[in-house]
């Protein structure tokens, strides 16, 4: 691939194909991030671009080279594995409050989810790790937006049914209308 193929493999992954928006990958830890401030939200977002990074510079080599003809499901429990340890690895670095690793990150479904599809969409390793990049930046867009948002909905006067959860999931359609017709 061309650097610039590879460069718009990774706006893909962030604007077009975006993890959370129109696969609905990691929208649960998206919900859960909005209510923090700008710096705690920069914060995950690199810390969700390391983690499906790493991921992917991992699971690549060992789906091209170690688990060549195993079945689907042995993939993604070895895959699932290594995105908790590299997840792990992460909180060590950006060890805050005592803890040694954030679950929701741990937990994302985009993290393993954009190491399956690099996989199954057969990128090469430069490849996956562009996509891996996209997805991490499009992971950070989103919750940016979606802080944006929730900060615009939280100021007005929002009926008590639809409060917390309701209101999250709809304005998260919304946006991620908004991003298809773009």
């Amino acid at each position: 691939m061309t650097f610039k193929e590879l460069i718009a493999v990774m706006f893909a992954c962030v604007l077009a194909n975006n993890f959370v928006l129109s696969n609905f990958m990691g929208i649960e830890s998206v919900g859960s991030d909005i209510s923090k401030s700008w710096r705690s939200m920069a914060f995950r977002g690199l810390y969700v671009t390391l983690a499906v990074v790493a991921s992917c510079a991992i699971t690549w080599p060992l789906d091209a080279y170690v688990l060549v003809g195993a079945a689907a499901s042995l993939r993604i429990l070895v895959f699932a594995v290594v995105v908790m340890a590299v997840s792990a690895a992460a909180g060590l670095l950006f060890k805050k409050d005592g803890s040694s690793f954030d679950l929701p990150v741990m937990l994302n479904s985009a993290v393993l989810g954009a190491c399956l599809l690099n996989v199954s969409n057969g990128y090469t390793f430069l490849a996956g790790l562009f996509c891996a990049l996209g997805v991490g930046l499009g992971y950070m867009l989103v919750t940016f937006i979606m802080a944006g948002v929730m900060g615009r909905i939280n100021m007005k006067n929002v009926p008590k049914a639809w409060r917390g959860v309701p209101i999250t999931v709809a304005a998260i359609a919304i946006v991620s209308m908004v991003l298809a017709a773009f």
